[in-house]
């Protein structure tokens, strides 16, 4: 089943009880367009996730400035990622370009991107590489992943243009109902017979009946569980519309939000939790990204939240060989405290290089005599020089 504008206008029309409404159905025509847009817009949701190939002659230069016009049905631009996949990108602020610009290239191997509103065509966005005349390689092709922001609602299939047209738009849900019936959704007395999204017609689900009525509308580039809080969305603005209450169906609404949001964040396309270490293999997967730390109706242990890639020791990352990507215990991915290799308790030259003194004088140190580091290990001096740390070991 696809689920199209013409779902989401009869849900309405059935919750408004046919209450007094124009032919064209306007203000729920209204509420339906803008209940989609909100919900659409004001998460970035997994089912919108996509990448594209792009080839390095796409970027333009002029003025000696690197661009890209993103496509057309760009929200945000996640990464970008370099033809050798190991070359680091990383994004900046309008701010930072602008500094950048001093530079003859980006400076390093790392590639600096932002986003900007395009300005001859300000309903797409344009990517800017920092440093001024950067080098893209032309014949090798570049992955760009973003998240897609789907078409407004137009057509809703109540419309006269909607029915029996020979004129369908691509990208539409068309439906067939009975000869002597228009289609209506899968709740309706008159449930469609056959649908498809036009123009192809491997997409075509069901029979198409000799001489039957059809309808088209617009797709909804949504998820089952995403559905809901677009049926909800439409109600509040509907509510504001109307002049009604809008308390009571913003209520609603923001309930089927959290569990949208929670099944978007839980359950990805694939059914499985997205964090370093895969699961149910167990492995460690190259440039994987953590979980999310917390979302509306995400899980996590009760203590304060303080996202992911914290070390508390000075900023510090963990070392490689850990595989962690944080050291708080309530975080997403801990797996216990960073690793540390046992250190003699004394290091007057490391000491000294941070601007305090060592522990102790330890001129008056005899041989078998201890101290205990910080990992509780016990160090035993074997004579000599008691400020050499080669002179001390390390009982076991």
């Amino acid at each position: 089943m696809y689920r199209c504008a013409q779902d989401l206008l009869e849900y309405l029309m059935a919750t408004t009880s046919g209450g007094a409404q124009d032919t064209e159905h306007r203000a729920l025509r209204a509420a339906a367009g803008n209940g989609y847009r909100d919900v659409l817009t004001h998460h970035d949701w997994t089912w919108l996730d996509t990448a594209i190939t792009v080839k390095g002659s796409d970027f333009t230069q002029a003025d000696g400035t690197t661009s890209l016009l993103l496509p057309r049905d760009c929200k945000n631009v996640d990464a970008l990622v370099a033809p050798d996949r190991t070359t680091a990108t990383a994004f900046m602020t309008v701010r930072e370009y602008n500094q950048l610009l001093a530079y003859d290239v980006s400076p390093g191997s790392t590639i600096f991107w932002t986003v900007v509103p395009d300005r001859k065509q300000p309903d797409r966005m344009r990517m800017l590489i920092g440093g001024r005349n950067s080098p893209m390689y032309e014949d090798m092709e570049y992955i760009l992943t973003y998240r897609r922001a789907p078409q407004p609602l137009r057509y809703f299939g109540y419309e006269k243009r909607c029915r029996d047209s020979q004129d369908v738009p691509d990208g539409v849900v068309l439906r067939w109902g009975s000869p002597t019936q228009y289609p209506e959704g899968p709740y309706g007395i008159n449930s469609y017979a056959a649908e498809m999204i036009t123009p192809d017609t491997e997409t075509l689900q069901g029979t198409p009946p000799n001489g039957g009525r059809t309808s088209f509308s617009d797709f909804l580039d949504v998820p089952d569980y995403l559905f809901s809080a677009v049926l909800s969305a439409s109600e509040v603005w509907y509510a504001r519309l109307t002049g009604n209450n809008v308390e009571g169906a913003l209520t609603v609404h923001s309930r089927d939000m959290r569990l949208a949001m929670e099944q978007d964040g839980l359950a990805p396309m694939s059914g499985r939790r997205r964090h370093v270490m895969r699961s149910p293999e167990g492995i460690e997967m190259p440039y994987a990204s953590t979980g999310t730390a917390r979302q509306m109706g995400y899980y996590s242990p009760e203590q304060p939240d303080t996202g992911t890639n914290i070390s508390p020791t000075g900023g510090t990352p963990n070392p490689p060989t850990s595989f962690k990507t944080t050291d708080k215990p309530h975080s997403v991915g801990y797996q216990g405290p960073p690793i540390q290799s046992p250190e003699p308790w004394l290091n007057p030259w490391e000491a000294k290089a941070f601007g305090s003194p060592a522990p102790d004088d330890l001129t008056s140190t005899k041989v078998g005599e201890y101290k205990i580091d910080p990992l509780n290990n016990k160090w035993v001096f074997t004579g000599g020089d008691p400020k050499d740390k080669n002179n001390w070991g390390l009982e076991q």
